[in-house]
């Protein structure tokens, strides 16, 4: 059980500080100031989201490689990572059942009144284009998520104590707690990021391993896009607390460096 702490303490840190080193690396290229370009990450736009989940993608697959490949041995199929046909049928099952899963919980709010309908601007052909489009930005960010969540440490903790409450306790409990730090968190929004946990571990176990869990993940999210508000998407994800941590590290980062640079 020590070891298993151990070392999903050491993905997390690998996969935090590689992340936050490809966020400053892209700063120090794109913009002419790192502290500036960071801030600037902080505002929810395409280019913002697409960057954070592909450098947080990287980090964390990097993570899953040295702990999970080099340390321990396990082949990518221990992982639940799947290939050809069955992860192609597993990311569009998942996809079905996290937009299944978005719309009962739509349709279960508007019978609450909780919710209500409202008629937006857009056709079909624009739902469509933002929905391709926001595809696109969000799955790095999706993956990743489920790399971190529903990967190695979910894994881990599962051979030394079981799917349920390793389930319960990364999907349901660690999932919640680090999502339920995000701005404006209600008891009722906390206990439907846990349920939404536990719904994503169980999908990770279905056939498909993590790209049925990375289906869903993505397909509860484009369940919920709204044509006349295309950027809902990018501000959810730009609360989550991986982004915010990576980027608020790399702003410590920068100023413990600037303040070696003056001191030198």
């Amino acid at each position: 059980m020590l070891l298993a702490i151990v070392l999903t303490i050491a993905f997390a840190l690998i996969g935090f500080t590689v992340s936050m080193l490809l966020v400053v690396g892209y700063t120090a290229i794109v913009s002419p100031d790192v502290r500036t370009g960071l801030q600037a990450l902080q505002t929810p736009t395409p280019i913002q989201t697409l960057v954070q989940g592909t450098a947080q993608l990287i980090g964390f697959l990097l993570a899953t490689v040295m702990i999970g490949r080099w340390m321990l041995q396990w082949r990518f199929s221990d992982l639940r990572w799947t290939r050809g046909r069955i992860a192609l049928t597993g990311t569009g099952r998942g996809l079905a059942l996290g937009a299944g899963a978005a719309a009962l919980a739509v349709g279960g709010a508007v019978v609450l009144r909780t919710a209500f309908w409202s008629p937006d601007q857009g056709g079909l052909g624009d739902y469509l284009t933002q929905v391709t489009k926001t595809t696109a930005v969000l799955a790095p960010a999706a993956l990743s998520e489920e790399i971190i969540f529903r990967g190695l440490p979910l894994v881990l903790l599962a051979s030394v104590i079981g799917r349920t409450p390793a389930l319960l306790l990364i999907s349901g409990g660690v999932f919640s707690l680090l999502h339920g730090l995000n701005p404006n968190i209600t008891p009722l929004g906390f206990l439907n990021i846990a349920l939404a946990g536990l719904f994503l571990g169980v999908t990770f176990y279905a056939p498909g391993g993590i790209w049925t869990a990375f289906g869903a993940h993505l397909g509860w999210q484009i369940d919920r896009l709204n044509v006349d508000d295309p950027d809902l998407c990018l501000k959810l994800f730009k609360s989550n607390r991986d982004a915010g941590l990576i980027l608020f590290a790399a702003l410590i980062g920068d100023a413990l460096y600037q303040a070696y640079t003056i001191s030198a």
